[in-house]
């Protein structure tokens, strides 16, 4: 127990104790290297775990970047924690479900009108509008959090390109989750649920006929969560096991309406099944962080799609099995304003994938394998401080890696911006 209150004590006086989404983000280490915001997020109970050690309440802001392609900064976001019992976030992004129908394999390619197939591949789903948490503790070291959720978001366009032709679209997506969270020094538990719903009807009328379209689409996304924690020293953590299941389903349908409808009502279900296992170490020091960790992940997804005017049927399935992600991620204090953190992820995976085509009830298949699939990437990041209240954490790009001038200049390459992602945070 002595070893415990001394490792507590010397994480939470250990650099960036009080940090920010950014630097959960860019130490790439979710789930084994956590702070205030990072760990509240995943795990509500933490709400009251930490605050209830550092007193400290706590307001931030952050800003990131959705497509660095295109530069579109709408991951703009805000959260107050107060008291170690009560928070709330405002324009989270959270759980993303939602495809636009086109990519669910079907495009309303039978309308010929602009605007409703923008539409339809233009459904979004909701940053969460508000998120509300709560959390008490329970003696012991342990508490129990919640975080409520909801967001919605809709749009009506209409487009008048001559006097005989209107386009109008109405879409709309509304979306609520309920995460609740365990959390006590030898091990974390949590469990969540999310819904999520979106709808698009788009008409073009010209003269006295009006083609349109309706598409519905829905998401649930269930999922658990569960880590072991043991100290072997006070500047060791080791997690043994750590272990995520999530189980989603999809389902979409487009029905064609109006004067000049035809038949075409295609449908789609998708159902996902992902599991992952790992373990990891963490070091910590006063002015120092850094840990390693190893993970296995299997998913099993299928994909059914239905077209009963063109009498076919496809069933995709597929199965992942990652082996093995690592990951790992470390920061230091380079100066007392100024934080340097990194990390690093590097997957292979392997996948197979059958599908059935049934044309007017014959079938045909088809499968193929892909071994060994790699995928790295590197995330940078520095910690400003000024004094011990205010801190700004950044994200940058790793093209600094190849591009020097680029820092300088602030300029982008071409391809990404320089800061991938900005925040802010005050303790009070």
């Amino acid at each position: 127990m002595k070893k415990s209150l001394v490792f507590l004590f010397i994480t939470l006086l250990a650099v960036s104790g009080f940090a920010s989404m950014t630097r959960y983000n860019v130490l790439n280490m979710q789930g084994y290297i956590g702070d205030n915001t990072g760990s509240v997020w995943a795990n509500p109970a933490y709400l009251a775990i930490t605050f209830a050690n550092h007193g400290k309440d706590m307001v931030g802001f952050e800003m990131g970047f959705d497509n660095p392609t295109n530069n579109i900064d709408t991951q703009k976001w805000g959260y107050l924690f107060k008291n170690g019992q009560f928070g709330i976030g405002i324009n989270r992004m959270g759980y993303q479900g939602l495809l636009p129908f086109s990519q669910a394999g079907f495009a309303p390619d039978s309308i010929d009108a602009t605007l409703i197939a923008y539409s339809d591949d233009s459904l979004l789903a909701p940053f969460n509008l508000i998120d509300l948490l709560w959390a008490t503790e329970m003696g012991g070291g342990s508490a129990i959090g919640f975080d409520v959720n909801f967001g919605m978001w809709g749009e009506n366009v209409t487009d008048h390109p001559n006097d005989t032709t209107t386009n109008e679209a109405d879409m709309s997506s509304m979306r609520f989750g309920l995460l609740f969270g365990y959390g006590s020094m030898p091990m974390d538990f949590t469990i969540g649920f999310d819904y999520l719903t979106g709808t698009v009807e788009g008409t073009q009328t010209i003269g006295s006929t009006s083609t349109g379209g309706n598409f519905k689409n829905n998401n649930m996304n269930f999922n658990v969560g569960f880590k072991m924690k043991q100290y072997p020293n006070a500047f060791t953590t080791v997690i043994l096991p750590l272990v995520g299941l999530s189980y989603q389903t999809r389902k979409g349908t487009y029905e064609m309406t109006g004067t000049g409808a035809v038949s075409y009502d295609p449908s789609y279900e998708r159902t996902d099944i992902n599991l992952a296992l790992g373990s990891g170490v963490v070091w910590a020091g006063s002015s120092w962080k850094a840990g390693i960790a190893g993970e296995l992940g299997y998913g099993m997804h299928t994909v059914k799609r239905d077209q009963e005017h063109y009498q076919t049927e496809v069933e995709d399935k597929w199965t992942d099995i990652i082996f093995p992600r690592l990951k790992a991620g470390a920061e230091a204090v380079v100066f007392p304003w100024l934080t340097a953190r990194g990390g690093m992820t590097y997957t292979l995976t392997t996948t197979s994938d059958k599908v059935t085509t049934t044309v007017a009830g014959t079938s045909t298949d088809t499968e193929e394998s892909s071994k060994f699939l790699r995928n790295m990437n590197v995330n940078l990041g520095i910690g400003v401080n000024f004094g011990q209240n205010f801190v700004i954490d950044t994200e940058v790009s790793e093209d600094l890696l190849y591009n020097g001038p680029y820092l300088l200049s602030g300029a982008a390459n071409g391809t990404n911006p320089m800061n991938l992602r900005v925040s802010a945070t005050y303790y009070f």
